[in-house]
C-alpha cells in the first residue's frame, strides 16, 4: 500500500497564516485561497 506523503510548509509560512487569521480577522477558507491551498491544510 503506498503511502501519502503531505505537503510540508516553512515555518515563517505557518507564522503569517496565524497572523492573517488572528490579527487581520481573515477566515481560514480566505486565507488558503489566497495562498493556493486548502483550509484542511491550515488546520492540520
Amino acid at each position: 500500500m503506498a503511502t501519502i506523503k503531505r505537503k510540508t510548509f516553512d515555518p515563517s509560512l505557518k507564522l503569517e497564516v496565524v497572523r492573517m487569521i488572528k490579527e487581520q480577522g481573515q477566515s481560514i477558507q480566505n486565507v488558503g485561497e489566497s495562498m493556493s491551498f486548502g483550509p484542511t491544510a491550515i488546520r492540520r
